[in-house]
């Protein structure tokens, strides 16, 4: 079994490591995507140096888990 004092210095080494990686610039100023899976489009704006404004607009479906038979919403008759 490992030293809890060993667990312990790997733990703030680890963290000391996550907080220099927010140093600098993280994001971009202004970033237009499209999502082609599930359509869509979203609008990124960057707020601050590692803060960002997301604006997504798109379109999904679902199928009505309270009815009987959810695939004639597709027009599949179930046998």
């Amino acid at each position: 079994m490992v030293p809890k004092r060993i667990l312990l210095n790997l733990l703030l080494i680890l963290s000391a490591a996550q907080a220099m990686a927010q140093f600098g610039k993280n994001c971009e100023l202004r970033q237009f995507k499209v999502n082609l899976l599930n359509p869509g489009l979203e609008y990124e704006m960057a707020l601050g140096v590692n803060t960002t404004l997301d604006i997504k607009a798109g379109l999904q479906v679902a199928l009505d888990p309270l009815l009987p038979d959810v695939y004639k919403e597709f027009g599949f008759r179930g046998q």
